[in-house]
Formats: structure tokens, sequence, C-alpha cells
């Protein structure tokens, strides 16, 4: 929050993948936030939750031309796994799994 305006969040769902793995279901942060940091301090925050839950790894999808979110993902540790092209949005887009292994 920023002057008692929401301008920033993120959701761990830690039920969906099953074996202990968590997922980075969204992150969202308001256009006028960018390059502040808080969009760091989200991801961190997440991350410590992901350490003190003890999950194995957490998992996200993305679009590979989303770069400054995958620059800030690869930042904390996430490695592209896997990439297809799908066209679930209406144009065909190449679409990216990247996981953050936990020890």
């Amino acid at each position: 929050m920023v002057n008692d305006r929401i301008v920033g969040s993120v959701a761990i769902d830690g039920e969906e993948l099953g074996n202990n793995d968590a997922h980075l279901r969204w992150f969202i942060l308001d256009d006028g936030c960018r390059s502040s940091g808080l969009g760091r301090t989200l991801i961190a925050e997440a991350m410590a939750f992901c350490v003190e839950q003890r999950f194995s790894s957490v998992q996200l999808w993305i679009f590979n031309k989303l770069t400054g979110a995958i620059r800030l993902y690869e930042s904390f540790g996430f490695k592209l796994s896997k990439e297809w092209e799908g066209d679930q949005w209406g144009n065909t887009i190449t679409e990216q799994q990247f996981i953050r292994k936990i020890t």
C-alpha cells in the first residue's frame, strides 16, 4: 500500500500443484510504481513465505514478451524450465514456465 492505496499484490498457491510445490499465481503492480523497488519487495516477501512454509519449489507461468518481469524473477533464482506456443489469449504467443528450487 502507498498512501492508503493498494498498488500491488502477489499470491502464492500452495495446494494446486501438489508435491509440496508452490505456484506464484499472480503478481500485479500499479504502472506508476514500476522501477520503485516495490515489486522487488513483494516478490522478496513471497519468496520468504515460500521458504518459511518449506515448499520444495515455486513455479510460475509467463509470456516471453514480459521481459522486465522475467528479469525480476530470474534475479530471485527462477530458471526457465519449458516454453511452448499457446493461443489461449486470442493470439499465438510463447508461454514459459519458470521454476525456483528452494533449498
